[in-house]
């Protein structure tokens, strides 16, 4: 009889061994994917970092580019669990197609806007893009890249748009545009400071706030994310006192 016991005690716990392996073994597979802004790189890079110190059984998967491809990647049917946009009308746009969760949709960090030139350029103020200075203004692509939309609509408010549309050279994110100027292949850029003041020798000049939209990052869970209780947690670290030491750390303006 005890032998019988015995046995049977064995078996259950081997079953329990199984099953503590298979729950390690979901648990090691949990996953949440992050398509942010091409600008948030460096800090979001740090974030997962240090959030991976404490949920080391959670994947992080994070994926960058300019928010308007970002948006349509998701419409297109990619697995994403949490969008970050550069600017508040992308993420509009994508809300207003019922692909995110509105609940959870927050204004996370902002940022300043800037004029980008090299060191020698002799150019100090946005007037000046319209002189023989400046052959080439690299901005963002309006269509897609959100940091162009605000250049446009900075230059659109300093009545310099149709003075220097031919000088126009479009970038396809916020990085590009930096690089551009960095390797003299443009004169002038307008940029964000959080992605300017990375890139050594160049000038940073402020663009009045009143000229354009004020600059946002607004984030949310997808609808697949809202099914995600992992996707739900890194969502609200990223609100959380030490996410946003890391942002300012990075050159973003934390929001009241």
């Amino acid at each position: 009889m005890r032998r019988v016991i015995w046995l049977v005690f064995i078996l259950l716990f081997a079953i329990t061994l199984a099953g503590c392996g298979q729950a390690k073994k979901e648990r090691g597979s949990e996953q949440v994917t992050v398509s942010a802004a091409k600008g948030l790189t460096k800090a979001m890079e740090e974030i997962q970092a240090d959030y991976q110190k404490t949920h080391p059984d959670v994947q992080i998967q994070l994926n960058f580019g300019a928010s308007g491809s970002l948006r349509q990647q998701i419409e297109q049917g990619a697995p994403v669990d949490i969008f970050i946009s550069a600017d508040r009308k992308t993420m509009d746009e994508i809300e207003a197609k019922g692909m995110i969760d509105q609940a959870s949709r927050k204004n996370m960090v902002g940022d300043r806007l800037v004029l980008v030139t090299g060191k020698d350029a002799g150019i100090k103020t946005l007037e000046e893009l319209a002189s023989e200075k400046v052959i080439k203004l690299a901005i963002g692509d309006p269509a897609i890249v959100p940091v162009g939309t605000y250049a446009k609509e900075a230059l659109e408010n300093s009545g310099l748009w149709g003075k220097v549309q031919s000088k126009l050279l479009l970038a396809k994110d916020v990085r590009q545009v930096v690089t551009y100027v960095a390797t003299g292949n443009a004169e002038a850029g307008i940029a964000y400071q959080s992605v300017a003041r990375t890139e050594p020798g160049l000038n940073l000049i402020e663009i009045p706030a009143n000229l354009h939209t004020p600059v946002v990052f607004p984030g949310a869970l997808t609808t697949r994310g809202k099914e995600n209780k992992e996707a739900a947690s890194f969502m609200d670290y990223l609100l959380s006192p030490e996410a946003t030491g890391i942002f300012k750390k990075h050159g973003f303006v934390p929001l009241e």
